[in-house]
């Protein structure tokens, strides 16, 4: 990513995910005031650590980037959306993940 996109969505980006609800994914871009679309996930492999995966990218100017965050910026909003989007099975796989690593 170059330094210039950088400067541009860093502190958006770093906003959005500071918040205490989730914000949703449509924003205003910093650069052009056109449509920011911006898809905040929480990444996880086979094995620990997570970590936030934030990408964003503006149809009018077509400017893009993509974050990547370690775990202990992972808001706990993102966490609840994570869980709502999985079965059942999968969530308490994964909520007894998190309390074997505490």
């Amino acid at each position: 990513m170059k330094k210039d996109t950088l400067d541009i969505l860093h502190p958006l980006i770093h906003d959005l995910i500071s918040r205490e609800s989730d914000p949703g994914e449509i924003h205003m871009c910093p650069n052009c005031k056109g449509k920011l679309h911006v898809s905040i996930q929480i990444l996880k492999h086979a094995h620990p650590p997570r970590y936030l995966a934030v990408g964003a990218r503006c149809e009018k100017c077509k400017i893009e980037g993509y974050f990547h965050f370690d775990e202990s910026a992972i808001p706990p909003w993102a966490k609840e959306s994570i869980i709502n989007n999985m079965s059942l099975e999968e969530a308490l796989k994964y909520l007894n993940e998190d309390s074997e690593e505490e």
